[in-house]
């Protein structure tokens, strides 16, 4: 999708007010009706959108150009893999997940979160001019916590240390198909602003008490160690 809208005169994009939260849900890890399950509270924050540059062309002749570059849409998890990998199915969650951006709505694919794609794209470079193509980089951090539902009763899980939660981070980046090709280069100088609508937190540390790690089940302890959490 090549789009210019209000926030691309800036290579990098910061929301209004400091990270959003933009996402709050409670993510089954494990469930087993009538029996057991362990949840992830999960909080995610938009904590930025840069336009990334994938090139530029010059087109020194007389006549129109055209060039072919393949770029790749997917999401990538940059600290806290151990979590994915362990049994948290975050690019899911974000697999059709709708953002309001600014007076605009993004709505993240198939290919830009389970399903990374690779795929050509046509850069036509009038005479004279030089362009330059930027992909669009939306930044994610989701906090979370986790909840233990057994004997009928759901609590929150403590750290192995015995003091407070038990937390994990999972810090990750989209690569969309959203992409710009312009004659007039971004700058970097100045980051500009988004205003993206937010959620409350879905889940409280407080709406429960707290089950120590002796108190896990058997399953709980090996997803969390899977985890390492």
């Amino acid at each position: 999708m090549n789009v210019n809208n209000g926030f691309s005169q800036s290579l990098v994009n910061t929301p209004a007010g400091g990270d959003a939260l933009v996402k709050s849900a409670l993510i089954a890890i494990y469930y087993t009706h009538a029996v057991e399950a362990l949840y992830a509270a999960a909080d995610t924050y938009c904590t930025g959108i840069t336009w990334v540059p994938q090139g530029s062309w010059e087109n020194t002749t007389t006549a129109a150009q055209s060039f072919t570059y393949q770029y790749k849409t997917e999401l990538k998890v940059t600290q806290g893999s151990a979590v994915t990998t362990g049994g948290l199915p975050l690019a899911l969650e974000f697999k059709g997940f709708a953002m309001t951006i600014d007076a605009s709505t993004k709505t993240f694919s198939e290919n830009e979160t389970t399903t990374p794609e690779t795929k050509p794209l046509t850069i036509n470079v009038a005479p004279g001019k030089k362009v330059t193509l930027y992909q669009r980089q939306y930044n994610f951090r989701t906090d979370m916590y986790f909840i233990l539902d057994a004997a009928s009763m759901a609590r929150n899980v403590a750290a192995v240390s015995g003091g407070g939660l038990s937390r994990k981070t999972c810090v990750f980046e989209i690569m969309s198909a959203d992409y710009l090709v312009t004659d007039k280069e971004l700058s970097g100088a100045t980051p500009g602003t988004v205003h993206l609508t937010t959620v409350n937190r879905a889940n409280q540390e407080g709406d429960r008490q707290t089950v120590q790690r002796s108190g896990l089940t058997t399953r709980a302890v090996t997803a969390l160690n899977l985890m390492g959490a």
